[in-house]
């Protein structure tokens, strides 16, 4: 074999290692596109509008007392079709003696064209209880592909139980962010434009 022959044939084997090794990474589950989307506290939406909202100057939202209703307050998420939620993180302040942060990434689902109810499922929960301060809440799921055509994703959290009094400055939620996963490799940067 020649010098040229031999350098073919070992760039060869090379592009065959390296294809078959992202070959069975590929069935492995690595996340190959794997994006981040932070959302600060001050974006929620109070669940009722009998329900006192603050915002603080360093973008944590809380509740405070409010009239009858309910304690939640709601961030709707953003998530592009054919991409799979797999992790929501949340920070916050919690060094209230009386109530605890609960928090729950919920799915709600009309099937499209038909007038059949909506499904409300809840993908994941955690809360804050215990934390005595600063907290991270990690909403940890099975990877699951979303729908944006028939579905909407939230996430929510609750203060305190209905009509009851809120913890005020005591209970903030200061950041979450959404991890997802694009499972296309090659044409998820747009690559085929």
């Amino acid at each position: 074999m020649t010098q040229s022959n031999l350098t073919r044939a070992a760039l060869f084997i090379g592009m065959q290692a390296c294809c078959g090794l992202a070959a069975s990474h590929a069935t492995a589950g690595v996340l190959y596109g794997v994006e981040y989307r932070s959302y600060n506290g001050r974006s929620g939406f109070a669940a009722s509008s009998t329900m006192e909202v603050a915002r603080d100057g360093y973008f944590g939202i809380k509740c405070l007392n409010g009239g009858a209703g309910k304690r939640k307050i709601t961030w709707p998420l953003d998530v592009p079709a054919g991409h799979e939620i797999f992790d929501v993180r949340i920070w916050g302040d919690d060094v209230s003696d009386s109530n605890d942060l609960d928090f729950e990434l919920v799915e709600r689902c009309q099937p499209y064209a038909s007038g059949d109810l909506i499904t409300h499922t809840v993908l994941g929960s955690a809360g804050s209880s215990g934390s005595g301060g600063r907290f991270e809440a990690i909403l940890g799921l099975p990877s699951h592909p979303v729908q944006p055509s028939t579905c909407t994703y939230t996430l929510e959290a609750t203060f305190a139980a209905a009509g009851a009094a809120c913890d005020g400055s005591n209970l903030t939620v200061t950041r979450l962010t959404l991890i997802t996963n694009d499972p296309d490799v090659i044409f998820r940067d747009a690559f085929d434009r």
